[in-house]
């Protein structure tokens, strides 16, 4: 029987690049905890801002650029950038906090520790957004969505297909969407799936972007899973453009097809 492999964690590297940038050695943990806090908060903070992803870059272990790529940035903007200061804040307190209660975690004697890490500063937190100028083609807010119209006690089959609907006139490829649970509020549980275009999962050049969602019924739990294909890559990929990326948006995608000769 064949198994399954996460899309994104399979193209790690290759074309995919990670969500945080930074390296710390032995210290690892404190600051993968870091990062999941300060990702954690921000979606619970900012729901109605469609968060995508969250890219945490360190270009030192002391200063920490969080870049946050959302479909209705302003909601986390607010007026005159005033969400933002409050958010930076917010991380900062979070900073403290981590510094008093995570030191346990630190790997190597007390004195060693005292005399080697260095907490972090919390006035060194840069904040940025990007906004993600087609929603309906990332996966994780196509999954959201999806999730939060089932909690709403939509029909699963009309969410779905209209989400297949706007992502193919965006222009993807190929989409699937696939809800697992008890769908309707029927008794047992089963699965429905619907697709349109095609799935290069197997091919490595593939550009898929791969998401989950969980809604939460009355009726319980309702899994979504949602794979985009929105082109073929060639050539070398930039693993981080977030890095460099500016307002004109993402790397362009070839369509598939042959390559003209020159």
């Amino acid at each position: 029987m064949g198994q399954k492999t996460h899309p994104i964690g399979f193209r790690l590297g290759i074309t995919k690049g990670w969500y945080s940038n930074w390296y710390a050695g032995r210290r690892l943990a404190p600051y993968l905890i870091l990062d999941q806090l300060f990702r954690e908060y921000i979606e619970r903070e900012y729901p109605k801002a469609q968060v995508s992803r969250i890219y945490i870059n360190r270009t030192s272990l002391q200063a920490t650029h969080v870049i946050i790529h959302a479909a209705r940035p302003g909601v986390i903007i607010g007026r005159s950038g005033e969400n933002i200061k409050r958010l930076q804040m917010d991380l900062a307190r979070i900073v403290r906090r981590f510094n008093k209660d995570y030191q346990h975690l630190l790997v190597g004697p007390r004195e060693v520790l005292n005399r080697e890490f260095k907490q972090l500063n919390p006035d060194t937190i840069e904040v940025s957004l990007r906004e993600v100028t087609r929603p309906e083609l990332d996966a994780v807010i196509v999954a959201r969505n999806i999730a939060e119209q089932l909690e709403a006690r939509f029909s699963h089959r009309r969410v779905m297909k209209s989400a297949i609907a706007q992502a193919m006139r965006a222009g993807a490829q190929g989409i699937k969407i696939r809800c697992t649970g008890r769908l309707g509020g029927s008794d047992m549980s089963r699965s429905e799936e619907y697709r349109e275009g095609h799935i290069a999962l197997q091919t490595l050049r593939s550009d898929i972007d791969y998401a989950t969602a969980t809604a939460h019924t009355i009726y319980g739990a309702i899994g979504v899973k949602v794979w985009i294909l929105k082109g073929t890559l060639y050539g070398k990929v930039d693993l981080f453009p977030w890095l460099n990326e500016t307002a004109k948006g993402p790397r362009t995608i070839r369509e598939k097809g042959r390559r003209k000769s020159g």
